[in-house]
C-alpha cells in the first residue's frame, strides 16, 4: 500500500485540519517530524501502521491518500481579498479548496451535469469588459434589466458555485478548475448576498476573460479593474440603469439596491464612473454612507439563490447509483462528516477541526 500513496495527499489532509507537522506528530506514537517531512515529499514511503493513524488522526479514509490526481496550485490572481490572508489561514483554505476539487472529480466520473459552454473573450482595443460583458449577457439570453437567480444562471452553463464555511472574513471568492477542467467560483458563505452576488460576477468576468488558454501578461491589479468593470455592465447595464442612476439621490439607494441587487456603494461607484453624478457629489455621498455605517452594514438585504449541483451530484450518487457511504467513502475518499459538511453543507451543532 506504501508505494500507492500520493504523498502530495498528506500534505493536503493536514493543511485542510489546520496542523502543522510538529502539531500532527506530536499527536501520533514513534513519528517524528524529521521522518514524516519526508514522507510528505516522497523522499520516504509511508509505513501501513503509520498511514492509519494519519488516517484516523486526520479524520479522513485511506482511500483519499491513494488519490492519483494532480494538484494545481492557484496563481495569486485567482483570489478576490481584502487583506493579505495570514500564511496559515491561506494554506488551510486552499487545501480545503483542493479537498473540494478531489471530491467533485471523483463524483464527476459517474455523473453528468450541464457542459461549461461559456465562451473565452479576451481584452483587446475592440473588446473592453463592459462591451464583453453585454456579450456574455447575450450568450446566456438574459432579458435586459437585473440578473435574477444568477447562480442559477451559472449552474445551468456548467459553471459549480460554492460558498464556503467557516474561513477568512478578508477571503471573499476565487475561481479554480477541477482536473477534469470544471470551473467552480467558491465564494465566502459569510459575505452579504450583495457582495457574493458581486463577487460572482467578478469571476465570470476573470473566467471569460483571464483564466483559460495562454499566460495573460497583465499586471494583477489590472486584471482586477477589468473584473470589477466586467462585474459592474454584467449586473447593472448602463443602457438599463441609466435613468436610476442618472442625479440619483441618497433616498433612492434603499430601493435601487433591492432592483438591482448590488449594494448601495457599488452604485454610487457606477453612477460616478459612468458620469451620471459629479465626482464631488459621488464623494460627499459616500462620506454619508459611512457616517451611516453603511460601509460595512447598508441594513437593506436583497435575496440571492443558492447553489444546487453539488447536492444534486451527491444525491444522485446515493439514491440514482445506490452507492452506499461505505462504498462512497472508498471510492470518493470521504468521510460520512466532511461530505455532510462539504457536499451537502447540513447544518453543524458543533465546530470541526477545519475551522480557520
Amino acid at each position: 500500500m506504501s508505494e500507492a500513496i500520493n504523498f502530495k495527499m498528506l500534505v493536503v489532509a493536514r493543511e485542510a485540519r489546520g496542523l502543522t507537522q510538529l502539531e500532527l506528530v506530536s499527536k501520533i506514537t514513534n513519528l517524528n517530524q524529521g521522518n514524516y517531512s519526508k514522507m510528505e515529499k516522497g523522499l520516504l514511503p509511508v509505513p501501513a501502521e503509520t498511514l492509519n493513524s494519519i488516517s484516523d488522526l486526520l479524520e479522513f479514509p485511506k482511500s483519499f491518500f491513494l488519490k492519483k490526481e494532480p494538484i494545481h496550485e492557484p496563481g495569486n490572481h485567482y483570489y478576490r481579498k481584502r487583506a493579505s490572508l495570514p500564511r496559515k489561514t491561506q494554506s488551510q483554505l486552499e487545501a480545503k479548496i483542493k479537498c473540494l476539487i478531489i471530491w467533485v472529480d471523483s463524483f464527476l466520473d459517474d455523473i453528468e451535469i450541464p457542459t461549461f459552454n461559456i465562451p473565452e473573450i479576451r481584452v483587446n482595443d475592440n473588446n473592453q469588459p463592459d462591451i464583453i460583458a453585454h456579450k456574455i449577457r447575450g450568450f446566456m439570453g438574459l432579458p435586459s434589466g437585473p440578473v435574477n437567480n444568477l447562480i442559477n444562471v451559472l449552474e445551468k452553463h456548467g459553471v459549480i458555485v460554492y460558498f464556503i464555511r467557516d474561513t477568512s472574513e478578508k477571503f471573499d471568492g476565487m475561481t479554480m478548475f477541477t482536473n477534469s477542467g470544471q470551473p467552480i467560483i467558491i465564494v465566502n458563505e459569510i459575505l452579504a448576498n450583495d457582495r457574493k452576488r458581486f463577487t460572482l460576477a467578478h469571476e465570470l468576468g476573470h473566467l471569460v476573460m483571464h483564466l483559460r488558454g495562454l499566460e495573460i501578461d497583465t499586471a494583477d491589479k489590472e486584471l482586477e479593474r477589468q473584473a470589477n468593470d466586467f462585474a459592474g455592465e454584467f449586473l447593472v447595464p448602463y443602457l438599463d440603469s441609466r435613468a436610476d442612476l442618472s442625479g440619483v439621490m441618497m433616498k433612492d439607494l434603499g430601493i435601487l439596491k433591492q432592483y438591482w441587487m448590488v449594494s448601495k456603494a457599488s452604485l454610487l461607484y457606477l453612477a460616478n464612473k459612468r458620469c451620471l453624478i459629479s465626482p464631488n457629489r459621488y464623494q460627499n455621498m459616500m462620506i454619508e454612507l459611512s457616517r451611516n455605517g453603511e460601509r460595512k452594514f447598508e441594513g437593506v438585504p436583497i435575496e440571492i439563490d443558492k447553489p444546487s449541483i453539488l447536492s444534486k451530484m451527491a444525491d444522485a450518487y446515493l439514491n440514482e447509483l445506490e452507492y452506499s457511504l461505505p462504498e462512497m467513502e472508498l471510492t470518493i475518499g470521504i468521510k460520512e462528516k466532511d461530505f455532510d459538511y462539504f457536499i451537502k453543507q447540513k447544518p453543524i451543532e458543533h465546530k470541526l477541526r477545519l475551522v480557520i
